[in-house]
């Protein structure tokens, strides 16, 4: 066989390998578009059902989902080999440096691999599309126009089942911003498959169908409230410049006249709504992210890795107005701009690439409507992801690569090979590169996938122990919470490596299980993969609390404030360690600092109101007695602060971990007990004096005196028990007098002498008495001083413990210090102020804190007694 004959028949089985690849790769594209979240597709009428199961498995379906771009970076590779398309010199050397940033990091860190796949699907998948497109028919026919207009039939159907059973506009991707970005996509192709079906002739009926297409996109993108999608569609008449004109000085003129035309529309808005733009941009954490992701990619100019921006970006954040906007998270995985991400995660090389890549897509004219149509998709969803990021969530990142591929410009190159390169030799090399990529697609599929499912499954299963834990069955709550965590367990069997299951696991060996032992098993894991992760800090140090290795919790404390400045927790465990350390000095700097953060945080978190107003609407619902509306207001005011923080005073008291743990879920009808007890009481206050004024010490001993009885033959009862019996054991009625005295401003301590209660002193401002119950004696104090067979000791209501009752204090007390009716200050706080007022020097506040009714906490007679209390008044 001559030279020119073996060449010709290479080529020929180069093109029918290249062929055949390239229709495989079709199906596998289209397996990937439409069970990239296979639980997603369940339309969601099925579960109006009111079922807690269905309720939390429809919130949980989309935690199971295809490792699309590792599966089709894997599979181009086989196809770009054998394939005789190359795309111009430029954009080929574009690609390369691409590439070639992703494998430098992998090399100097093989543990990358999986990230840097992902990655190389930037590059990849598009070539691998663009030349499918040229060597097939598969991506012009009418073919191709119904699978991407029957997949905008699907995101359409299942984005208005959600809508119609109120759960908005989410999509197949489980976020409006990424629904958003899809109908952009997606827009153009359903009005091409009308325009090949009906053809010329029915122009009327194109244009209606057109219309009503265009209808529906709007409303969905309306209803999605992405401010992303709508941006990036001001991308597009710049676009539409490119591709009508074709003088550069013609593009220019328009593209300054566009630029303007937005500006003034900016300083227009600005001038009409500027409260609006302010507070829209004040709420968006974009800027402050974008501003820590460039001081990052300033240091790491040649990126941090593929896949390791969340552990690099931590320190940054921390430094950042970030955290103090209301979607701020604890891990942050991007910077919602895929410039800055690509940037940071393989360097600025990259990064410039990647805008010689998109430049071949903008600046280069598109010879056919079909072309149009894709550089239109591919640049309305590259504009989304300048301020999100559809590229790393699928199905949109499949949507975004498609679309690119078609964009992109390739052409054919004839092989000149001599006799080396043989047909065998160019089989044997494609096949090796399938073979390879069906293993490791096949192992990594396997494993991604059945951790997603047992991940899944663990929420479930703590879904539920939630739900028990708020009706108070610690039995079924606990059930739930031992299987969730063997749910995780699995989950960390299949991938070692996820650092989300570590955490979880420890979260719930730690805060659901009380195991010590196993949470600092899952706790030091997740140290070791990344020592800032999350509130990683947070849990190490509670462990270590818990153990009362005081000094060594200090450090992890510290070092989780340092990583979130304005995280009300991260203070709250610092001031756990100032008690403990009788540091009481700091104690108070801080107790100041996080009620600046409580404020701050309602004052931001608030969805669209007011702070006054959120207050005014609490009062009225307990007002109106209604549970679910208190509720409702409550968690509004107390918004991302931690709800189920105890003060150290109940560690002393308790022996660590001997206190009901019932409590320490959110919210609870114990809350709205002691909410609506308490208004009941200042609501009685205002009773006590005959003109409505709020009672001094010496309007309080009159009704006192007058309305109650001393009774020691009494158990222990608390305030509300003790004031609705009317009677009460000389302990308790001291408690409830101080409680009363706190309604009014007076911080309280009881004296005790050889083990009972003989007298209080009640102290506010400049003013201190001496009150004795048993005689009716008032006396006012100039100093107050013990003697040595005395003690003093304070009362505090046992839901003060709990820090979230406390929140919604401060919040009220700094809102209305008139009408508050919940503490603003914490037990300590208050048992502190009144120690330095009359230099009482104390070393274990435990002995100054009277325990009686926190022993009650357990009994359940307490529970009842109270609602039945409340229900007759």
């Amino acid at each position: 066989m001559d030279p020119e004959t073996k060449m010709t028949d290479e080529n020929t089985i180069k093109k029918q390998t290249s062929y055949r690849l390239g229709r495989f790769y079709v199906l596998l594209i289209c397996i990937c578009l439409f069970f990239s979240y296979p639980l997603a597709v369940i339309p969601s009428f099925v579960f109006s059902i009111d079922s807690t199961f269905l309720k939390s498995f429809q919130e949980l379906q989309y935690h199971l989902s295809m490792p699309v771009s590792f599966i089709l970076a894997l599979f181009a590779i086989p196809l770009i080999l054998a394939s005789p398309y190359r795309p111009p010199r430029p954009l080929l050397v574009a690609m390369l440096i691409f590439s070639v940033s992703i494998v430098g990091h992998f090399l100097f860190n093989t543990s990358l691999f999986a990230a840097s796949i992902s990655l190389l699907a930037y590059v990849l998948v598009p070539y691998c599309i663009a030349i499918v497109h040229k060597d097939t028919n598969y991506l012009t026919s009418k073919r191709f126009l119904y699978i991407i207009s029957v997949f905008w039939l699907i995101n359409i159907y299942f984005g208005f089942t959600q809508y119609f059973n109120d759960k908005g506009f989410i999509g197949l991707a489980g976020n409006r911003n990424w629904m958003a970005a899809i109908i952009i996509g997606l827009a153009p192709w359903p009005i091409l498959l009308v325009k090949h079906l009906l053809g010329d002739k029915k122009k009327a009926l194109f244009i209606i169908c057109s219309v009503v297409i265009c209808v529906i996109n709007l409303f969905i993108l309306y209803k999605c409230d992405s401010r992303a999608a709508w941006l990036a569609l001001l991308i597009i008449p710049f676009l539409l410049v490119f591709q009508i004109f074709d003088e550069w000085k013609i593009k220019l003129l328009y593209s300054t006249f566009l630029i303007c035309l937005a500006l003034t529309a900016a300083v227009v808005g600005l001038k009409f709504f500027p409260v609006k733009a302010i507070s829209v941009v004040k709420a968006d954490v974009r800027l402050p992210m974008w501003a820590s992701t460039v001081r990052l990619i300033k240091t790491k100019p040649l990126g941090a890795g593929p896949g390791e921006f969340r552990k690099a970006f931590t320190p940054y954040r921390a430094f950042s107005t970030y955290s103090r906007r209301k979607v701020a998270a604890h891990v942050t995985v991007h910077p919602h701009n895929e410039l800055l991400n690509i940037a940071a995660q393989i360097g600025i090389p990259a990064l410039l690439s990647w805008l010689i890549i998109l430049g071949y897509i903008v600046f280069t004219k598109a010879p056919s409507p079909f072309q149009l149509a894709a550089r239109f998709s591919a640049i309305a969803m590259l504009g989304c992801s300048m301020f999100d990021m559809p590229m790393v969530q699928q199905p949109a990142n499949i949507l975004i690569f498609i679309f690119i591929g078609l964009s992109l410009p390739i052409t054919k190159i004839e092989s000149d090979a001599g006799p080396n390169l043989s047909k065998h030799l160019l089989r044997t090399s494609v096949s090796i590169t399938i073979l390879a990529a069906i293993l490791i697609s096949c192992w990594y599929i396997n494993k991604d996938m059945r951790r997603d499912w047992h991940v899944r499954d663990g929420e479930i299963k703590l879904h539920y122990g939630k739900e028990y834990l708020k009706v108070q069955d610690l039995k079924e709550a606990k059930g739930y919470f031992n299987k969730s965590y063997a749910s995780y367990l699995k989950a960390k069997e299949k991938d070692p490596s996820d650092i989300d299951v570590h955490f979880k696991l420890a979260g719930i060996a730690l805060a659901r299980l009380f195991d010590n032992k196993k949470a600092k098993g899952h706790i030091d894991d997740v140290i070791v993969l990344d020592p800032n992760y999350a509130h990683i800090n947070e849990l190490k140090g509670i462990l270590l609390f818990r153990k009362k290795e005081y000094d060594n919790a200090y450090k992890y404390f510290y070092r989780e404030r340092l990583l979130y400045p304005n995280s009300a927790a991260a203070v709250q465990k610092i001031l756990n360690f100032n008690l403990v350390k009788a540091d009481f000095e700091k104690y108070r700097d801080n107790y100041v600092q996080l009620q600046t953060i409580y404020i701050n945080n309602a004052i931001n978190y608030l969805p669209g109101i007011s702070l006054v107003d959120c207050i005014g609407d609490f009062r009225q619902a307990l007002k109106k007695s209604d549970f679910d509306a208190s509720m409702k207001h409550a968690y509004k005011l107390t918004e991302k602060s931690d709800k189920s923080f105890v003060d150290a005073l109940l560690y002393m008291l308790c022996k660590g971990d001997s206190w009901p743990r019932n409590f320490m879920s959110e919210y609870n009808h114990l809350d709205y007990l002691y909410w609506k007890s308490s208004q009941l009481q200042m609501e009685k206050m205002k009773t006590i004096r005959a003109d409505g004024q709020r009672p001094n010490i010496a309007d309080l001993m009159e009704w006192f005196i007058k309305n109650q009885k001393i009774n020691d033959k009494k158990d222990f009862t608390p305030p509300v028990v003790s004031w609705s019996n009317k009677q009460a054991n000389t302990l308790s009625s001291y408690c409830l007098f101080s409680r009363l005295a706190e309604f009014s401003q007076y911080y309280t301590l009881i004296i005790f002498e050889e083990g009972k209660a003989v007298y209080a002193i009640c102290h506010k401002n400049y003013e201190s008495y001496k009150v004795n119950l048993k005689t009716a004696e008032l006396t006012e104090l100039a100093d107050f001083t013990l003697k040595s067979n005395q003690q003093a000791k304070a009362f505090f209501g046992f839901q003060e413990y709990y820090n979230r009752n406390q929140i919604i204090g401060t919040i009220q007390s700094n809102v209305d210090p008139e009408n508050r009716f919940l503490t603003g200050l914490s037990p300590s706080i208050r048992l502190i102020k009144m120690l330095v007022r009359y230099r009482i020097k104390v070393k274990n506040l435990a002995d100054h804190c009277i325990d009686d009714e926190i022993k009650m906490l357990e009994k359940d007679f307490k529970k009842l007694t109270i609602k039945k209390i409340l229900e007759k008044k």
